[in-house]
Parts: structure tokens; sequence; C-alpha cells
């Protein structure tokens, strides 16, 4: 997987594969941690006809105790990236994994998705469950509280409904160019 390889980035055959993927008009899926944010400026630069997903938001430093310099390097860096290039989308997805440990809760989630959804808007940002992660034993978690802390996240930063829409379903069919029949 691209998180566990850095180098794959700068890698001519992958980087032609990203190109190739936009050319059939597929989406790149990226699973990336967030120290590796500064790679999709070279990716979104190399293959700019390319949708990519940044899945998880790129995991954002929330662990407890949470480390404020470098949820401020990742804040920055999906800001710089989000202002930049349109064709990066933001999946908010694998908040708990993030977070690392059991006990997580809406307030945990806030800082990140005002951060994706201030930069990039709801028109680039699209929901996921990661339901199959989230009924192990260590996220404590399951489809129905996930969805339940992510939509109290979204009341506490007061996100409108047609918003919710966007980020629950009309992104993602925009995204992947899907049709509900």
């Amino acid at each position: 997987p691209l998180w566990k390889n850095s180098s794959l980035f700068f890698d001519e055959n992958f980087l032609n594969g990203v190109k190739a993927a936009g050319n059939l008009g597929l989406v790149f899926d990226a699973l990336i941690s967030y120290d590796q944010l500064p790679y999709m400026r070279e990716l979104a630069v190399a293959a700019p006809a390319t949708k990519i997903n940044i899945n998880h938001l790129a995991y954002p430093p929330i662990s407890p105790p949470l480390n404020s310099t470098a949820f401020y390097l990742w804040q920055s860096n999906i800001q710089q990236l989000a202002a930049n290039f349109s064709n990066l989308y933001f999946k908010l997805s694998g908040l708990p994994q993030a977070y690392a440990t059991t006990g997580w809760s809406p307030l945990d989630f806030v800082p990140p998705i005002d951060t994706v959804l201030k930069a990039a808007g709801p028109q680039r940002t699209n929901f996921a469950s990661n339901w199959f992660v989230l009924t192990e034993i260590q996220w404590s978690g399951s489809l129905p509280t996930m969805f339940s802390n992510i939509s109290t996240a979204l009341d506490i930063l007061q996100i409108s409904q047609s918003d919710r829409r966007l980020i629950y379903s009309d992104t993602a069919l925009n995204l992947y160019d899907l049709v509900i029949r």
C-alpha cells in the first residue's frame, strides 16, 4: 500500500498508472498517512486529470494526548492541498483508527472534520464508514456508533442538511460517476 511506501510517489510506473486511471475516468483512492500529505502535491501535479480521494483524511494525528504541532502540520497541508488542487477529494472515514485507541467521541472528530469542510467544502468531502474495521475489538465501534458520532460532530459544527446530503451521498455519486436507479 501507498501509506507503507512513500517512494511510490516518485515511481514513474506508479505515476503513469494514476494518470491512466484518470484518463479512463476512474478515481484513485489514496490510503496515506498524514506525514505523506506533502507528497500528494506531486501526485496531483503529475495526474491533474485524475480525481484523487484521500482516504481517512490521511489519518489526522488526533490520538491522545493530542500533539498540537503534528495536528497543525496536518491541518496546514490539508488547507494548502484543497486550495491548490480541485482534483483532490477527502474521504471522511477512519477517524477511530486515527484516534488509535478506544474512547473516541464526536468531540474528537470535530477538529479534523471542521478543517476539511472549511478547506475543501462538502462538494469535495465524502463519507465512508470503514465498518469492517470498526468492529475489531481495538476500535470498539460499529457502523451505527461511527455514523452517530460523525452525525453529532456535524451537529456541533452546525452543518446544514443540504451539505450533509453532499457529504453522505452526492459528493461520492459525483466523484465516482455513479447513478442511482
